[in-house]
């Protein structure tokens, strides 16, 4: 078994530190032709990753207790193993809520759109919008981040009940009204830069600096997937962990106004159930069955009806031995499935079930 504290004697421990060294010996005394410093260096690094999960296994399936411990993995430690890695607190600046700060440039404007929408510049943030029009536009367009969305859409979304001429006058004015709304990040004519007219259609202008969290979230869930089809899943949990951390709520949550929102909305919400699971997943067969728990219950906040979630649920009590708490997981995923779903649980539900009342025999289902 792999173990970096106690190398045998004259063994250079294994380290993220010396992965370079090893790969630069092996490339150049190994004689192999066609491997390159790099393609080594990633091979070393995977063969570590899957040592390391393979020992966090190893511990949590023994049921002698003597299993070597293993220092859980903050974020930031995770992604000290590659040095190409993101770092480990989101960029370019924390999440409003977490109260860290960050230095950033004063001229990137952050949108905030998981959640409470904030729009800031520097030390500035708007706190007050000219009108509820100019709000509803703005939402519209981040609705359709990186696309122009034609006049018609944005008048049939805010004023549906108006006339054609009545709705082009007020999306006109609403504009003017957005644009002097965001003057208050910058100079007279910052508004203007923002909010391009083009063809009949609007849009957010991108040629500018602009950091957007919904974007950030995305850009760790895709990197985590990436890792993991490489075989690196330590680095993957990483990005998972930092894609967490930026949802905030959804997608600009309580705002229902058309459709592409909506669709949008929902398609976040997929992506962090996905990324809820993985977390939970590793934490179990980490041994760290509390943050298990934690990330299995954030799963069933957003969807009660999710039998996995229930199902790590009860399995983390059966590892902690808690089973009266075990068997009210059980029988909350029971009667939810039931008035939700009309349906019953699953046998994999059913032996955890039965693993938890196998010493007993008194306990119905």
């Amino acid at each position: 078994m792999l173990d970096r504290d106690n190398p045998a004697p004259g063994e250079t421990p294994a380290s993220p530190e010396n992965l370079g060294e090893t790969a630069a010996r092996l490339d150049l005394n190994s004689g192999l032709v066609g491997i390159t410093y790099g393609q080594i260096k990633d091979r070393l690094q995977q063969a570590v990753d899957l040592l390391l999960d393979g020992q966090r296994m190893l511990r949590s399936l023994s049921n002698s207790g003597t299993a070597e411990t293993i220092p859980q993995l903050s974020a930031t430690q995770f992604a000290s193993f590659n040095a190409d890695a993101p770092p480990a607190v989101a960029t370019p600046i924390a999440s409003p809520e977490s109260g860290a700060s960050a230095e950033v440039s004063p001229s990137l404007l952050r949108i905030y759109t998981l959640g409470r929408l904030q729009i800031c510049r520097g030390d500035r943030e708007i706190t007050t919008w000219r009108s509820n029009r100019a709000r509803g536009i703005f939402k519209l367009l981040l609705a359709h981040w990186g696309r122009p969305v034609p006049r018609e859409v944005i008048t049939d979304a805010l004023w549906p009940d108006s006339s054609v001429d009545s709705a082009s006058v007020s999306l006109r004015v609403a504009t003017h009204e957005l644009r002097q709304t965001l003057n208050a990040l910058g100079d007279d004519s910052f508004g203007a830069r923002c909010i391009l007219v083009k063809d009949g259609k609007y849009h957010l202008n991108t040629d500018l600096p602009v950091w957007l969290d919904v974007e950030q979230f995305e850009n760790h869930w895709r990197k985590g997937q990436s890792l993991e089809k490489t075989g690196r899943p330590l680095l993957a949990i990483a990005q998972y962990q930092q894609a967490e951390l930026l949802y905030q709520g959804d997608f600009l949550e309580m705002d229902p106004y058309d459709d592409a929102a909506l669709i949008r909305r929902e398609g976040l919400i997929d992506i962090y159930l996905f990324i809820l699971g993985k977390v939970a997943e590793y934490y179990y067969y980490a041994a760290d069955y509390e943050s298990c728990t934690e990330f299995s219950c954030r799963i069933l906040v957003k969807d009660k009806c999710r039998e996995d979630a229930y199902q790590r649920l009860i399995a983390c009590c059966l590892k902690l031995g808690q089973r009266s708490r075990g068997l009210r997981w059980y029988q909350i995923c029971q009667e939810t499935l039931q008035r939700e779903l009309d349906c019953q649980v699953s046998p994999q539900t059913q032996a955890l079930y039965h693993a938890l009342t196998a010493r007993h025999p008194s306990s119905n289902a």
